[in-house]
């Protein structure tokens, strides 16, 4: 059965029929729309409303409203029907918002609002001559404000986005909420993650009145996202007008201009602005709070843009010593493994997906949300522009001020806040605009393994104790994890204790340890996959390759494979490594890895960090069922690599 719906614009009243099949989703729908009224840009942007309300009320095809739509008025009888609960989700089918039932006739069905950032692209532009001289076909854009070719934003859209941020500041850690934005800046996530640090960085800059700051950070963790969501804040929710002014990457990039003016009820943007017509417009307008994204300091001052609010830098923003006074730099940290889980949980992907983008991604949100194979080639160029020289810039600790740009790879972060020691009298948060409370590290286990040959092992102690000081767990497993495949992959000696792994502890009974010690000689990287890291293991088997280890992520319960001697005797050991003290292991993959060595005898190895971790180490079965021998090591040098720093610290 087929259904012929009516659908009407927001943006200017327009109107068409589709004919769609009842079974078919609002994804569908929305493609059909978009050919049909030949839109060059995504259909998945259209946002779509059910014009019926709770009462069953359709919106008559007649009404006045769709009338006064044209002439750019969106009153009540129009936005009563642009309700998140009538606002229809792609993967819908239509027989959920319309049942089994034929809509009646002569009324709209469906509301569709094309984003403000393309209307401009696609609205059916009004025309009117230059002058009577003129040839009849010379005719010019409409204005919106003086400035050629802006695009007026609803004043629905507005009301509803205000109203969403005014709930922002109750909006509890952990959790998302969709605030409107994207309606107007497309980038900007329909679903905006609130984690602590957001939360931090909203009360410093708010706090930060008297000064301008500069939003400071690693590439991807989302500086762009915070001064949109600031400037939309301050003129919503603060009652200050507000002038956006950003330097946009990739398809569709330029630079746009977006007037938030709350005290004329004026909102307009437009797509692409001269800087001739950000500095017009700024001669005219004054008293507008300034808000920069993307744009590094040379521009800025190039331009007189340096009275700004609030600037997300574009590269190093360094401050001399008379800019002190004035300006103020605040740190983004990168993301944290349980906010990253939290959002691909979000979007649908399970742990082990989860885990594999973040083997390339670490606190990188914007390559951990991109396709795996693109965020890997990210990780490959940032490496490659490393040359000879600047790999000592990766273990230095003043980031925010080095020349080189290595923060692709080198993350900035910092300690754990306390809100009562860490907090001011002017609600600034100390540890986000203090560069010495500021933290550097690789994150990306992808990066820290694509570096091993030119960083030496102590980088990765350096990396754990970052981990420490950020309370950042899964940084400190990264780190240690790295830390025993680099020493291998440098001939290093490698001393281990070695015990048998014991499901159940007996009281009084001490643990056995016995003293070994291995040093490779052909270590080895390769395989992608499973298919090669089997060939891998096969190859092993019968070469003088002693140690290998997987090129990237991709084998369960287990890390690397090594060849050395336990009590006098020859082992292939299966090694995972972990900082964990329980640990999860699959049978059936460790009895498949050992099939790959027949010659040889086989045992599995938990790698731990000291003896505490060592004597209480747990796999979960308690006690797995394998003929694959299970023993537990840990490394007395990291043990007091470790002991040492903690006193120090």
């Amino acid at each position: 059965m087929s259904l012929t719906l009516y659908c009407a614009t927001v943006n200017d009243g327009s109107a068409i029929e589709v004919e769609v099949h009842v079974s078919a989703s609002v994804a569908e729908l929305k493609k059909l729309i978009a050919e049909k009224m030949q839109y060059t840009f995504p259909d998945h942007e259209l946002t779509l409303y059910l014009a019926k309300l709770p009462d069953r009320d359709w919106l008559p095809g007649d009404a006045a409203a769709l009338v006064r739509l044209s002439n750019g008025h969106l009153d009540e009888d129009i936005s009563k029907y642009l309700t998140p609960s009538n606002q229809m989700f792609p993967a819908m089918g239509l027989n959920y918002h319309f049942g089994m039932e034929v809509p009646p006739r002569n009324v709209v069905h469906v509301l569709v609002r094309v984003p403000s950032a393309r209307w401009d692209e696609v609205r059916p532009h009004k025309k009117h001559k230059v002058s009577s001289t003129d040839n009849d076909d010379e005719e010019k854009d409409e204005a919106v404000e003086g400035v050629q070719g802006a695009t007026s934003i609803p004043p629905d859209v507005i009301a509803s986005i205000e109203g969403r941020l005014g709930l922002l500041n109750s909006q509890d850690v952990g959790g998302g909420v969709e605030l409107g934005i994207h309606l107007i800046e497309p980038d900007f996530p329909q679903w905006f993650f609130m984690r602590q640090a957001t939360k931090d960085v909203i009360k410093t800059c708010n706090a930060l009145e008297r000064v301008f700051v500069v939003l400071k950070g690693s590439p991807g963790v989302g500086k762009s996202m915070l001064v949109l969501l600031l400037a939309f804040y301050k003129a919503l929710c603060l009652r200050t007008p507000v002038m956006l002014i950003r330097n946009r990457k990739g398809p569709g990039g330029g630079t746009s201009m977006l007037c938030l003016d709350p005290v004329n009820a004026k909102y307009w943007r437009k797509h692409d602005a001269t800087i001739e017509e950000l500095n017009g417009f700024r001669r005219r307008y004054k008293g507008f709070a300034l808000y920069l994204d993307g744009f590094d300091k040379a521009f800025v001052f190039k331009h007189g843009l340096q009275n700004f609010r609030l600037l997300a830098a574009s590269g190093q923003y360094r401050l001399k010593s008379d800019d002190v006074p004035h300006y103020r730099l605040c740190v983004v940290p990168f993301w944290s493994k349980p906010d990253l889980i939290a959002i691909g949980r979000h979007e649908g992907w399970d742990e082990a997906a989860i885990n594999d983008k973040y083997f390339y991604s670490g606190g990188n949100l914007r390559h951990f949300l991109m396709p795996q194979h693109i965020a890997e080639n990210a990780v490959d160029l940032a490496i490659d522009s490393i040359v000879e020289g600047m790999a000592k810039h990766l273990e230095s600790q003043r980031g925010a001020t080095s020349p080189h740009q290595v923060d692709t790879i080198l993350m900035s972060g910092i300690q754990p806040t306390d809100p009562v020691t860490d907090s001011n009298a002017d609600g600034t948060t100390n540890n986000y605009v203090r560069m010495g409370q500021w933290f550097y590290a690789i994150t990306s286990e992808c990066a820290l393994r694509r570096l091993a040959q030119i960083i030496p092992p102590s980088e990765f102690q350096a990396v754990w104790l970052t981990g420490h000081n950020l309370g950042d767990g899964v940084l400190k497993g990264v780190a240690f994890e790295n830390y025993i495949h680099n020493l291998a992959m440098h001939h290093n000696k490698i001393d281990l204790k070695v015990l048998e792994y014991r499901p159940k502890l007996t009281a009084g009974v001490a643990s056995v340890y016995t003293d070994e010690a291995f040093e490779a000689k052909a270590p080895k990287t390769s395989g992608n996959n499973t298919v090669e890291c089997d060939a891998a293991m096969v190859s092993m088997a019968s070469s003088p390759v002693d140690y290998w280890r997987p090129y990237t992520r991709s084998l369960p319960t287990i890390d690397c494979v090594a060849k050395l001697t336990i009590n006098g005797q020859e082992w292939v050991a299966l090694i995972q490594i972990t900082t964990r003290n329980t640990l999860n292991i699959d049978v059936e993959a460790l009895e498949a890895y050992a099939s790959h060595f027949p010659q040889w005898k086989c045992c599995y190895i938990a790698l731990v960090p000291d003896k505490e971790t060592c004597d209480g180490f747990r796999l979960s079965p308690v006690e797995p069922h394998t003929r694959v021998p299970l023993k537990v090591a840990y490394m007395p040098a990291w043990s007091a690599f470790v002991a040492t720093k903690i006193k120090k610290y």
